[in-house]
């Protein structure tokens, strides 16, 4: 998947992305093992399950480029890695998270540990092109991209995606929404 936009209303939401194996059986294959680019996750306040960013578990493998995770104060946790099973492709490099941006105002932009060594932190930190940011002002305007972070080149990882110059869904001054959808986007 490349271009995906996420929003959580202000009254209902969970989580933006929730990569998971089998919760019964981790390490069943055919394992779990997605690529997906420009993305944008836009949390919010609301408290039913709590609105969360990026949650990894349950044995996922998985390649995520050129994220966004933004939300307000309030909102739960941005990104987490949990469980043996996804901590350890995170430590063998199944799982990978590059040239994204986590800034969200909670205080909590990382849960837990990643690999059996690292937080969630210092693990996404210490992958090419990653970020955080003080909160949403740094990185969007409405839904388009202010960050300055640079991108992966998607097209290299994978012939399918198109090239771009920047992180998120949504580039700005191209703001592919408009006209489209306007239920929940205000």
């Amino acid at each position: 998947a490349q271009f995906v936009l996420v929003k959580h209303n202000d009254t209902k939401a969970h989580r933006g992305f929730e990569l998971d194996n089998s919760e019964t059986f981790p390490d069943a294959t055919p394992l779990t093992n997605p690529t997906v680019a420009n993305v944008t996750i836009i949390g919010s306040t609301a408290t039913d399950e709590g609105s969360e960013g990026v949650l990894l578990r349950n044995g996922t493998a998985g390649a995520l480029h050129n994220f966004i995770i933004t939300g307000p104060a309030g909102m739960g946790e941005c990104l987490e890695v949990s469980g043996a099973e996804a901590q350890g492709n995170a430590e063998a490099g199944n799982l990978v998270m590059t040239h994204s941006v986590v800034a969200c105002e909670n205080g909590e932009n990382f849960k837990g540990n990643a690999t059996s060594t690292q937080t969630t932190e210092e693990w996404f930190l210490a992958q090419a092109g990653n970020s955080t940011a003080a909160g949403m002002a740094d990185v969007i305007s409405g839904f388009e991209t202010i960050s300055t972070a640079t991108p992966a080149d998607a097209n290299a990882i994978d012939p399918w995606f198109d090239t771009v110059d920047f992180v998120g869904a949504v580039k700005a001054g191209d703001d592919w929404t408009a006209g489209w959808v306007t239920i929940g986007l205000e």
